[in-house]
């Protein structure tokens, strides 16, 4: 099913030129083939649609459902979340979805010999998802005939909201359902542009991304290099540490109390409620006490699926859920 046309290139950074290429020969009933996508320094030609499908994210098995994919997918695995954290539209299908049983996981990610029990032809994942360490390597999934995807935003260099889409384009392509992802992205962009709309020409509001206290008197928050970055600028905001380079940034107290955010999004992982315990810490705590926001009390709880660690639909979401956060005067009727 899988041809691999360019070996692969995959470091420890991240690698550039996420660019879609695609040459279809025979028109059928399911769409054009064989098809062939780069994605993450890789070239795979499809003479036909996977049937078997491994996801490794509820992000990634939410694109699926858009798609009207999810009954070929065989296995998920639930990386940092639970199935509560996904888009309500498609809870029932993707809880109906076989998960990993937790003692074949690591923080709800399985190992190479997990994912290949399951007999895949198709693994979609992260740029993370494919590090030896984690999931397994390209190669391993290459030489073994299975065709691999790694969402766009978490390869690009550079992110955007664009790296959205075309992953929904590509998924459509591989799956012969070019027509509905079309669709989704058409609506997708209408959202997208709704709030662009709102927002333009207000005074950006200064953020501080509560991702995670490190228990060492530090806390894990997004840098410059954050998917989460983009939809803070795109919904009229401004992260106190877009200067800092990075995706994940550690920072003391001290940092943030010099920045003084307007306002705080604290991230939920595993449990709908932690991302309020979060919000408890800053506004209990000794340090915090005189922060703009915890004052103000401007500070809203935003599930890690739609935050955009692994960047998918729910980004969409959260640009609307944040935007109205920050500036309800522009979205009042």
């Amino acid at each position: 099913m899988v041809h691999l046309l360019l070996a692969f290139a995959l470091g420890t950074s991240m690698i550039a030129g996420n660019a879609m290429s695609v040459v279809a020969e025979e028109e059928t009933e399911t769409g054009s083939y064989p098809v062939t996508i780069e994605n993450n320094g890789n070239t795979i030609t499809y003479e036909s649609a996977p049937e078997r499908v491994v996801v490794l994210s509820y992000e990634r098995a939410e694109i699926m459902a858009a798609l009207g994919l999810a009954d070929r997918i065989v296995a998920l695995a639930p990386a940092m979340n639970s199935v509560a954290n996904v888009m309500e539209e498609y809870r029932d299908i993707i809880d109906e979805i076989p998960v990993f049983d937790e003692s074949e996981m690591t923080d709800g990610v399985p190992n190479l010999e997990t994912v290949l029990s399951v007999e895949p032809d198709f693994v979609y994942g992260t740029y993370y998802s494919f590090f030896a360490v984690n999931c397994g390597a390209s190669e391993d999934y290459l030489a073994n005939d299975i065709g691999i995807y790694a969402s766009d935003a978490t390869c690009a260099v550079e992110q955007s909201i664009d790296n959205i889409y075309t992953e929904i384009e590509n998924i459509g392509k591989i799956f012969g359902v070019e027509e509905r992802a079309a669709e989704v992205i058409a609506e997708l962009e209408a959202r997208v542009n709704a709030v662009s709309e709102k927002v333009e020409g207000l005074e950006a509001v200064s953020v501080f991304i509560f991702d995670m206290d490190m228990e060492d008197g530090t806390y894990l928050t997004a840098g410059g290099s954050a998917f989460t970055d983009v939809l803070l600028s795109m919904a009229g905001g401004e992260n106190i540490f877009h200067e800092v380079d990075g995706t994940y940034v550690t920072v003391s107290p001290e940092e943030i109390i010099a920045r003084d955010p307007e306002a705080v999004i604290t991230i939920s992982y595993y449990t709908t409620d932690d991302g309020e315990t979060k919000i408890n810490t800053m506004k209990n705590s000794e340090d915090f006490s005189g922060l703009t926001a915890v004052v103000n009390d401007q500070l809203l709880a935003m599930a890690d699926t739609a935050y955009g660690a692994s960047p998918g639909m729910q980004c969409v979401d959260a640009l609307e859920e944040i935007a109205q956060f920050l500036h309800p005067e522009a979205f009042e009727e």
